[in-house]
């Protein structure tokens, strides 16, 4: 069997982006009358693979920008079978996915095209009724097919078919493109390059850019000029079903140029230090240098990138940010849950042993851009709880967003429906039908604290801001995540999973456990101290931790878990992530109505010397013990209690807060 051999350059009028074809410039269907290849079968790779492969956007050295580090994928080998077909008939292979109610089918290629070339669709020669080949790795979901050159495309560009499409005859396996790379993207101020990765898994696949200088990218009316890093787009993926979730989405700072009603452009700054215009860079004057890192766990197939990037102050006139601030951003994105969970850990970090102050603006996008808006036959929605209640509304320009209640903030988002149909190449392309769209993918933006406040950009986009306190040497940290699902109900457990349930702390006997670094410290203590150096809270005074202790300690007592732990006299935990230095504690009290009945059933206190996680065991007393056996044995399955939480800073007076809460015991 011969190896695989290109038997003429097919060049590509575009390599095209899926939903961004005009009708116009795709060729007319070929027709498939007399076609000498009834059936064929794609036997490797295996049904399910994941291929490492890279990305089509192009590659090549990041020149003054960070470059994501890790292996070189090799060319993924294709094999399969022609059943009736003679020596010398010939192949295409194509991977075929359905997006947004059209069958896409993209020619699978040989290596990338070297600058000003054509890339080449691999069309190869079928001997004793088998075929094999060597090409790239395709970087999407879909499923591998070998097609006669009657039904595939005519170039090596993408062409739209018919949702109906059948090509049940020629078999092939389903494959997930994981791929990463490094491209240049010299659009915008300064054309410093960044690193863009992909990572295609079995239920989502996510785009997105690494920390840099010089992008402008952004939805409709939002242009982020001198800032990037974050999502590019994403979609949920069912078996090669692929639907568009998210567009531009976690870019923090830069100069934003907002687009009213009217048409007018507004300028305004995403990222102030110290009051400051200020934009991440690939570099600073006094040496420091952004980096990139890109790791993808073999196991589970989740991937991290892990990034530095100075923060510099903005020159407005030469359109640079080479002045230091004294701030550094040590961001980690992982991508996990197969796909459905984009998570950002922000920390930002004072360099220069000094405070800062810190106004930073994070957006968040629905994938509509001028090409899509024309496919587009059903607008996103979405739903700010302490706004718009339980209601899902269309964005609107200038809708303000109100300051979020303490705790975690989530902004819950009906994706929008496309119709690509009218991409099918025909005579008369039909226009978009609502009836022709798939149902609606479902997202969510959380935010492990809640925003200042936030605006709408129009229909597609928002922005969230938040602002806080940098101590001398130390750090504070944001943490944002975009969930996305086939259904509402899948985003929702999504999120209720980012806040991960405090370990079980064992038979009552077992010590309390020791306070440990938070999963995404709010604060983290200056360097070089040592653990008996209590460290300053990064949090100003004005913020009071009550508010989010009291809901964990709510959250807790509503897990009928923790219920039954009471019933059996056992003690719970309250753990808090971000939790600011000072001594907390927590009093459960039997309330008998109206206050009465106030003795102690159960209480514990806990105080940590440096912001991180609080763990704060809740232990049943002498009374207590008493009280709850007699409830057991009198069979009562429910308690009211009134639940106090306080809270003392080093120096500062203390805190009160009080709830009433009825526990189920069992």
């Amino acid at each position: 069997m011969s190896p695989a051999r290109p038997t003429r350059s097919r060049p590509a009028r575009a390599v095209v982006a899926v939903l961004a074809v005009p009708a116009s410039a795709l060729p007319l269907l070929p027709a498939t009358a007399g076609a000498a290849i009834s059936t064929t079968n794609v036997t490797t790779p295996a049904d399910g693979a994941v291929l490492e492969g890279p990305f089509s956007g192009g590659g090549g050295p990041v020149v003054g920008g960070p470059t994501l580090s890790g292996p070189v994928p090799g060319p993924l080998v294709v094999r399969g079978v022609a059943p009736g077909a003679v020596d010398g008939d010939e192949v295409v292979l194509v991977c075929e996915q359905r997006v947004e109610g059209a069958t896409v089918l993209t020619p699978m290629r040989f290596a990338p095209p070297a600058p000003g070339e054509d890339p080449v669709a691999v069309i190869t020669t079928v001997e004793d009724g088998a075929f094999t080949a060597e090409v790239d790795a395709p970087d999407q979901p879909c499923r591998v097919r070998a097609l006669p050159e009657e039904l595939a495309p005519t170039g090596a560009a993408a062409e739209y078919r018919p949702a109906t499409l059948d090509l049940a005859a020629y078999a092939g396996p389903r494959v997930l493109g994981g791929s990463s790379s490094r491209a240049p993207d010299a659009s915008g101020p300064g054309g410093a390059p960044v690193g863009v990765y992909r990572r295609v898994q079995s239920r989502g696949t996510g785009d997105g850019t690494t920390l840099g200088f010089g992008v402008r990218t952004g939805p409709l009316g939002l242009g982020l000029q001198a800032a990037s890093g974050g999502l590019l787009r994403t979609a949920v993926v069912d078996d090669t079903t692929t639907r568009l979730v998210f567009g531009p989405s976690g870019a923090a700072g830069g100069i934003g140029l907002r687009t009213d009603a009217d048409g007018h452009q507004e300028r305004y700054f995403g990222l102030l230090v110290d009051d400051r215009p200020a934009s991440v860079a690939p570099r600073t004057s006094d040496g420091t240098v952004g980096t990139a890192e890109r790791t993808v766990d073999p196991a589970t197939g989740a991937q991290t990138v892990v990034e530095t990037s100075p923060v510099g102050i903005l020159s407005l006139g030469s359109g640079t940010a080479d002045e230091p601030s004294g701030v550094v951003l040590e961001r980690t994105f992982r991508q996990e849950r197969d796909g459905r969970v984009f998570r950002f850990s922000d920390v930002w970090r004072s360099t220069d042993g000094r405070p800062h102050r810190l106004e930073v603006r994070y957006s968040a996008s629905a994938p509509v851009d001028r090409a899509f808006e024309a496919l587009m036959v059903a607008p996103p929605t979405f739903r700010v709880p302490w706004d718009t209640g339980d209601a899902f509304v269309p964005g609107t320009v200038d809708r303000p967003i109100a300051p979020a209640p303490a705790g975690r903030a989530t902004i819950w988002m009906t994706a929008p429906r496309f119709d690509s149909s009218p991409l099918v190449p025909t005579p008369d392309p039909p226009a978009p039908r609502e009836g022709a769209a798939d149902e609606p993918a479902q997202g969510a933006v959380s935010f492990d604290a809640p925003p200042v406040d936030g605006v709408f950009l129009g229909p597609y986009a928002f922005l969230l801001r938040f602002q806080r306190s940098i101590p001398a040497g130390g750090a504070t940290s944001i943490e944002h995540t975009y969930v996305q699902d086939t259904t509402r109900e899948g985003v929702e457990g999504l999120v209720r999973g980012l806040d991960p349930p405090a370990p079980d702390p064992g038979p009552d006997t077992a010590p309390d456990p020791a306070p440990g670094p938070s999963r995404v410290p709010d604060a983290v203590a200056p360097a070089g101290t040592g653990p008996a150096a209590p460290a300053a809270s990064a949090v100003p005074a004005a913020v009071d931790p009550l508010p989010r202790l009291s809901s964990a300690v709510r959250i807790r007592l509503a897990d009928r878990s923790q219920g039954s732990r009471l019933r059996a006299l056992r003690p719970i935990t309250v753990a808090l992530g971000g939790a600011v230095a000072g001594r907390y504690g927590v009093t459960l009290r039997r309330d008998v109505g109206r206050g009465r009945g106030l003795r102690t059933i159960a209480s514990g206190v806990r105080t940590i010397a440096r912001d991180g996680t609080l763990r704060l065991t809740v232990r049943p007393t002498r009374f207590g013990r008493a009280y709850l056996d007699g409830l057991r044995r009198a069979d009562r399955r429910s308690v009211r209690l009134r639940v106090i939480v306080t809270w003392t800073a080093p120096g500062k007076e203390r805190r009160r807060r009080e709830l009433v809460r009825t526990v189920t015991l069992r």
